[in-house]
């Protein structure tokens, strides 16, 4: 996740401490607290089964599920490393 948003143009400099992925990258929550608010847009947020059955399989994006926690990317229908339940996801559709 850390990757997608750095290449895609989210700076990273600040990021000091916190949990890194095997490359490196920052990840988990703190990569959508330092994402969220200067880079990206408001997420659109709906109930776990909408995104499942009406997104998950039909776009591409950024999601995270606040009660796991979990952040991902998923490709239609395709997760980084998988679905979880959530009361509500929050996502970021890329087009």
């Amino acid at each position: 996740m850390g990757v997608a948003l750095q290449k895609s143009g989210v700076d990273f400099s600040n990021y000091k401490t916190g949990p890194l992925s095997s490359e490196g990258y920052p990840r988990g929550q703190k990569v959508r607290q330092i994402g969220y608010g200067k880079n990206l847009e408001r997420p659109k947020i709906v109930p776990y089964h909408e995104f499942k059955n009406n997104y998950l399989q039909n776009t591409t994006g950024i999601f995270f599920m606040p009660m796991t926690p979990h952040i991902d990317l998923f490709n239609k229908g395709t997760t980084g490393s998988g679905l979880f339940y959530s009361d509500d996801v929050w996502f970021w559709e890329i087009k």
